[in-house]
């Protein structure tokens, strides 16, 4: 991801610079060096990405890949879900208790910043 402060001394040289930084030629010049996936389906047709067998094939995933959510409190979050699936898995909780755990945890932690939806009386 890529941001360009607008209050910066130079918002538009910034943001062209990044519009060329993120052109599929210059971009593949990182992919392959770096081994980084395509951000574009334009970088994987080319011969140099294409040619490469690791990241052609993982290329075909992208279409399944999902970001992490970009949140200062995504971290905090995530270790609740962690937890509660963990103890469902190690058999320390059932899924039914597991899914209280993990309610409970998120409104603890979060409040009103979480909204939490009881499916079964919904």
């Amino acid at each position: 991801m890529y941001t360009v402060n607008p209050k910066g001394g130079h918002p538009e040289i910034a943001a062209d610079l990044v519009a060329l930084a993120t052109l599929p030629y210059f971009n593949n010049q990182h992919a392959v060096a770096s081994y980084h996936t395509a951000i574009s389906h334009a970088q994987t047709a080319m011969p140099v990405y294409a040619d490469n067998w690791v990241l052609s094939t993982a290329s075909k995933m992208m279409d399944r890949a999902q970001f992490v959510p970009n949140h200062t409190e995504f971290g905090s979050y995530n270790k609740i879900l962690f937890n509660g699936l963990q103890a469902v898995e190690t058999g320390r909780m059932t899924a039914a208790e597991a899914v209280e755990f993990i309610a409970d945890e998120l409104d603890m932690q979060f409040g009103d910043k979480v909204e939490i939806i009881d499916t079964a009386t919904n």
